[in-house]
């Protein structure tokens, strides 16, 4: 898909996702984005907010690849290879990438929530189930890979992909081993605002985390504001542009891209100069 076939960024506002059932209960999710809703094409997912010492909390052996992140508390991530069972608790910041067919348990460590995006799958019914995965020669099954851990205070800052942002890259090819998916965390500088741009036959799906937005899509820039528990999606060749309503401080969001592995493979493709800050403006 082209820039010339452009849509309208699509957003699904606090409290509209759906809540999972079954077993994802466990898990407290709440579907926000997934193909019958959004249209997506790679991915699906939404936020987590597990109850407080949940217990045995979520199990589960998924089909496809997975990365989540936390927003609040922390979680007890657990799995088993062939050298035995392995745990770890992973806190506010951290990203967790996990390879299909590794069967992992997710339990809150006291208060906890989050978000997570499953990537070769854009239903839930085609998440969970025989794992599916094409490996590459010499690469070990992904059952005996372990989850990639990563904290947003120790990646390198990336203030070169789409300034003004400082992005910290979390989950791409090279960190984890991701295919389908790729994700940073971003920080927006006060009034600051990206150009109007696209990707192209990429998609993107943005959780807003702290602070107010402005969302500008399609040739005209049409407005819309979000915030914190707000998720965009953003199709394949869709025009948009976005800046920080905040006067001061960071406005912070967790950035996916759906169908690639790489920032290299998303590169955005600027139909316009940089803007100047709504301030300097």
């Amino acid at each position: 898909m082209s820039a010339s076939e452009v849509g309208r960024v699509r957003v699904v506002r606090k409290g509209e996702g759906a809540p999972a059932g079954g077993t994802w209960a466990r898990l407290g999710l709440t579907w926000a984005v997934t193909g019958d809703r959004l249209g997506a094409r790679h991915v699906c997912g939404g936020w987590f907010t597990p109850p407080p010492d949940n217990g045995a909390g979520w199990q589960g052996s998924l089909r496809v690849e997975s990365a989540w992140y936390v927003t609040e508390g922390a979680i007890d991530v657990s799995w088993r290879q062939a050298a035995g069972p392995r745990q770890t608790r992973i806190s506010r910041g951290t990203f967790l990438y996990v390879p299909p067919a590794l069967e992992i348990g997710v339990r809150s460590a006291g208060r906890a929530a989050g978000l997570v995006l499953f990537g070769g799958a854009t239903s839930p019914d085609r998440v969970a189930g025989a794992a599916s995965f094409n490996r590459r020669a010499g690469e070990p099954a992904a059952a005996n890979r372990p989850p990639w851990v990563a904290r947003v205070d120790e990646l390198p800052s990336d203030t070169d992909y789409e300034p003004p942002l400082d992005m910290r890259w979390g989950v791409t090819e090279r960190l984890g081993g991701a295919r389908l998916l790729c994700g940073a965390r971003t920080l927006n500088p006060p009034r600051g605002r990206i150009q109007h741009h696209y990707h192209e036959g990429v998609e993107a799906v943005i959780f807003f985390l702290g602070g107010s937005f402005r969302i500008f899509s399609g040739p005209d820039r049409k407005p819309a504001d979000v915030g914190p528990g707000d998720v965009a999606y953003i199709a394949p060749g869709t025009l948009h542009s976005y800046c920080s309503m905040e006067a001061d401080g960071m406005a912070e969001e967790v950035a996916f891209y759906g169908g690639i592995a790489s920032k290299e493979a998303a590169t955005p493709v600027f139909v316009e100069e940089p803007w100047p800050s709504i301030r300097a403006r």
